[in-house]
């Protein structure tokens, strides 16, 4: 191997090591996602003009699972929750490392909401949100999207089904 090689290596190895440092393992943490979208339903959602990409769970398993196990959301990203009945959907915080806000939707408005839920730490049970009104769809987003878009009980939101 000439020595300009080995200098090339050494170099891209210092790079690489230096980018991986300074920020690349958040891209590690992406990946997940983007492979799980290549194959996965998603859906735009838009709360007052603020739109959120999110990734829509069908399955009982997959509903359950939610976004436990996840070390957080970047961006405008979320998970939607169908349901083929309106009911008091609970949402369980079980696993969850981060908090979020979670929008109850029914006839394409928001009924019910919660800022900032989390599962607290102290807690052996997990935390349970559970709405007063019937819904058709639940919506996980960033703790601040509700802060954010300005959501309130009784907004209207449209939802764009898309297969990607």
């Amino acid at each position: 191997m000439s020595k300009s090689m080995i200098i090339l290596i050494i170099v891209s190895t210092f790079f690489g090591a230096l980018f991986w440092y300074f920020g690349g393992q958040d891209i590690q943490n992406e990946i997940p996602y983007y492979l799980k979208k290549a194959t996965a339903k998603t859906t735009t959602i838009a709360v007052r003009e603020v739109i959120i990409d999110a990734e829509v769970v069908e399955t009982p398993s997959a509903q359950q699972r939610g976004l436990s196990g996840r070390e957080g959301l970047s961006g405008n990203r979320g998970m939607l929750f169908p349901f083929a009945e309106a009911g008091e959907h609970s949402i369980t915080m079980r696993g969850m490392l981060f908090s979020i806000d979670i929008l109850w939707i029914h006839e394409g408005k928001i009924v019910h909401m919660v800022d900032d839920a989390l599962q607290p730490k102290d807690s052996a049970e997990p935390a349970v949100y559970t709405p007063p009104v019937p819904s058709t769809y639940v919506l996980e987003a960033n703790n601040y999207f509700i802060q954010e878009s300005g959501a309130a009980v009784g907004d209207f939101v449209a939802l764009g089904l898309t297969q990607e």
